[in-house]
């Protein structure tokens, strides 16, 4: 799976997604600032840095 992928599917399980039809797709409302947020949390708690 890839990294995008897994951030998206962790916030949605713990956030809350406004989820709504839109054509024959399906778009996701939230404030952008709290996706942001949480992908910088996800990814300093879920994956190794480098080291130098």
């Amino acid at each position: 799976m890839g990294l995008f992928k897994e951030i998206c599917e962790a916030f949605e399980s713990t956030c809350t997604v406004q989820k709504t039809t839109l054509g024959n797709g399906t778009i996701r409302l939230m404030r952008q600032c709290e996706p942001v947020d949480f992908a910088v949390r996800w990814i300093e708690q879920n994956r190794e840095m480098p080291t130098r």
